[in-house]
């Protein structure tokens, strides 16, 4: 559990609900299979923690049903997530903080004492505290940080996939830059902000958001215009740190 709420923790350093998840091989210990959620950033509904661990095993372990395996997660899965793990034949499924809201194990729903052809033994509350106090944290920073821009790097290769898709901008440029971010607005990307070795912020924001108030975006990002211009299909202007 512990290794999952690792995985919960870097989920909310990119924008992410913290929700971790890994399927261990019972006879052995070995970790067939880890994610954590990418919704955010993937822009799939399907982008949960559970399912990326369960389709990462089944590929590493050469098949679809996953017996003898255990699956944890640092919060119990919602209906999507335990029809897949019901699904993959997890001998066991272990989860830290309950879901009130969409838990699908007991606190709204209970899948696994349905009917259905299950197998899979339900253990929650492990490392509760600690799995509800990282999701605590995430939301309780988006609700001080609410109608505000933030800053949430830009570190994974999907992540720098996806920002080429969504700027325009090709990899090699954005590599290029010392430091690169997502603009923010809650947990939506809306642009980049690409900082070179001199300090000097470069912010493209995406044309679906091309209308957004650039002098407020700057302000809570803590740069000043420096100067702007058309960036073929977004806002694209050159910024300067305020402490310059």
């Amino acid at each position: 559990m512990e290794y999952v709420l690792e995985l919960a923790k870097k989920a909310a350093a990119e924008g992410e609900v913290p929700v971790g998840a890994a399927a261990v091989r019972t006879s052995d210990g070995l970790i067939a299979g880890t994610g954590r959620n990418t919704s955010e950033n993937s822009r799939y509904p399907t982008g949960h923690a559970e399912i990326t661990a369960i389709n990462s095993a089944a590929e590493k372990l050469g098949g679809r049903r996953l017996h003898g395996c255990t699956l944890y997660v640092t919060l119990e899965p919602c209906a999507m997530c335990a029809g897949a793990i019901i699904n993959a034949r997890f001998d066991r499924l272990v989860f830290g903080a309950y879901d009130s809201r969409c838990g699908a194990c007991g606190s709204v729903v209970d899948l696994f004492n349905a009917g259905l052809d299950c197998r899979t033994s339900v253990t929650g509350g492990i490392l509760r505290e600690e799995c509800a106090a990282v999701m605590t944290e995430f939301f309780s920073s988006l609700r001080r940080k609410k109608g505000r821009y933030i800053l949430t790097p830009i570190t994974a290769d999907d992540q720098i996939r996806r920002a080429c898709a969504m700027s325009g901008i090709p990899a090699a440029e954005i590599g290029a830059y010392e430091k690169r971010d997502f603009i923010r607005r809650r947990s939506t990307p809306i642009g980049l902000m690409l900082t070179n070795s001199g300090g000097i912020k470069r912010m493209i924001i995406f044309n679906e958001y091309k209308n957004a108030d650039i002098g407020e975006i700057a302000s809570a990002v803590q740069a000043d215009i420096y100067c702007s211009a058309d960036g073929g299909g977004v806002a694209d202007g050159i910024l300067r740190t305020q402490n310059t």
